[in-house]
């Protein structure tokens, strides 16, 4: 594969592979798995286990973000029977698919070739996503895949033009925010064909070929309306309806920038040197790729960032990293760039390694002033991969524990409040968990974030909401007794859709209804009242 790199030599070329080489121990070095990774897979072993798409197992909600990395989990623990082994065997198989494809088919030259790998491994924030559990690995595969068709310039263009919409069909059924990266290249792409053969010719043979890669995104989109009731995770719910102003939002974005260029600097510096190059000094190609590396990083900010450290950045830096080993740069911008390069990853390498044993040293709280979180830091000595003992469960952190009693003492009992990734799985599906953060609960994601309004902190991704009156005990007996009338009327319509039969009478137009605002007037009666 790597035959664009002959002019390197023999020697190149094992330097190459020792390259990747190191790339695979660090991975396993740094391997470890998230507690909300296991908010997927107890839907994962939900599936597996014949009890359907769902989280708690009366009632149908998407749960997780990532719908093809869930069904590519599922398929793999159907097999092994283990979540924990499987996920960081597969994940670093992702990672090393990524790197090689990256060196095989991307980079210009040997030395860049080098340089890439060197970046992704001392990106901290790269290696401590190549594991985790998250859909980051699949992510960064099928972003590579199609920086690779995109650059690819030979092939029949509209085919090509199918394949592409079909990768990104891929990567946004992945994560849907994935879109803000693929969008611009792909509209470059259909800018060319109409250039290349006219205006109304390429419209006319690129209907199909971009249907055709749609398809898949289309499909799930279907799917998830008349299974769940609605085209968006219930997670989307839970993090939009806060009352959370936009300005609130960004502040804390550009927060988490910050505490990223603190911990993991060459992730950020390394994209904002590729985009300069990009921008300054790419085609036509690198600088569609830069324009959506630039739209993601906007996103990221305008959606206030995460509470794990780093984790947004992987996927752009990642297209960085392809933007600068493919710009043609001049004798003088070579000495530069492979100047630039080196203090970068000397730095990197002696401030901010990603070796596994740099969290066995004394290091400040993981957790900083703004509640964004070294989160593989703060899960190393239970839930990392050097910490696994023969025969012993992993993770073995208190949460899983407790789920772990959950399932001895509460199955079949009152709904449990809190406890939704370590605890949540290890419950089992016959414990429901009422999860107050909102992810999923289909109700609790469509209140507003009531600290919002009374001008408290808060922390990406958990938005506590209260329990309203009489709700706890309608989970319990199975019977509508919330006590607001409105929400209660709300309630009725969420339990058809989501609880109901698929073709019960009165639930598709129930559906239609929910998802064009026919009901909003009763959560904002209630969220008038209850003020």
């Amino acid at each position: 594969m790597l035959e664009h790199l002959e002019a390197g030599g023999k020697i190149t070329r094992l330097a190459l592979i020792a390259a990747l080489a190191a790339l695979a121990c660090v991975l396993i070095t740094n391997a470890w798995v998230c507690d909300d990774a296991y908010i997927t897979f107890r839907t994962v072993d939900n599936f597996v286990s014949g009890h359907g798409l769902v989280w708690n197992g009366a009632e149908r909600v998407q749960g997780y973000t990532h719908p093809l990395w869930m069904f590519l989990m599922a398929g793999c623990y159907a097999v092994t029977g283990d979540v924990y082994y499987t996920v960081i065997a597969l994940q670093i198989g992702l990672t090393l698919a990524a790197a090689t494809l990256l060196v095989a088919r991307l980079t210009r030259g040997p030395i860049r070739a080098l340089i890439a790998v060197a970046a992704l491994l001392l990106s901290k924030a790269f290696v401590d996503f190549s594991t985790s559990g998250l859909e980051n690995p699949l992510t960064h595969l099928l972003l590579i895949g199609f920086c690779a068709v995109l650059c690819r310039e030979s092939g029949t263009p509209y085919r090509r033009l199918g394949l592409l919409t079909g990768l990104a069909s891929l990567a946004l059924i992945a994560r849907s925010d994935n879109l803000f990266l693929v969008a611009p290249a792909l509209a470059f792409e259909l800018g060319r064909l109409a250039r290349d053969h006219g205006v109304l010719h390429a419209i006319r043979r690129s209907i199909p070929w971009v249907a055709l890669g749609l398809a898949p995104l289309l499909l799930w989109e279907l799917f998830s309306l008349f299974y769940y009731g609605f085209p968006l995770p219930n997670t989307a719910y839970a993090k939009l309806a806060t009352g959370i102003p936009t300005t609130e939002y960004a502040a804390q974005g550009l927060r988490f920038l910050q505490n990223s260029l603190s911990l993991d600097p060459l992730t950020l510096l390394v994209t904002v040197l590729a985009l300069v190059l990009g921008l300054a000094r790419g085609d036509g190609v690198n600088r569609a790729l830069a324009i959506g590396v630039v739209l993601h990083l906007v996103y990221v900010v305008r959606a206030g960032g995460d509470f794990m450290s780093g984790r947004f950045l992987t996927a752009p830096f990642l297209v960085a990293v392809v933007i600068a080993s493919r710009v043609p740069l001049g004798v003088e911008w070579r000495y530069r760039i492979a100047s630039i390069s080196l203090v970068l990853l000397a730095a990197a390498a002696g401030a901010f390694p990603t070796l596994g044993w740099w969290y066995a040293q004394d290091l400040p709280s993981a957790k900083d002033a703004h509640g964004i979180a070294d989160h593989r830091r703060e899960l190393h000595a239970t839930a990392g991969l050097v910490k696994a003992k023969l025969g012993e469960q992993m993770p073995d952190h208190e949460w899983a524990e407790r789920g772990r009693k959950f399932r001895q003492t509460h199955r079949g009992r009152a709904p449990r409040l809190g406890g939704t990734g370590f605890t949540g799985f290890y419950a089992g599906p016959e414990v429901h968990i009422v999860d107050m953060w909102a992810l999923t609960d289909p109700l609790l994601a469509r209140l507003p974030f009531e600290e919002a309004r009374k001008g408290r902190g808060w922390r990406p991704g958990h938005f506590h909401r209260p329990m309203p009156e009489g709700y706890h005990e309608t989970l319990l007996s199975g019977h509508n007794v919330i006590a607001d009338p409105d929400l209660a009327a709300y309630y009725d319509k969420l339990v058809l859709i989501t609880r109901a039969d698929l073709l019960a009478p009165g639930r598709l137009s129930a559906i239609w209804e929910i998802n064009t605002g026919g009901y909003d007037h009763l959560v904002e009666a209630y969220v008038k009242s209850s003020r």
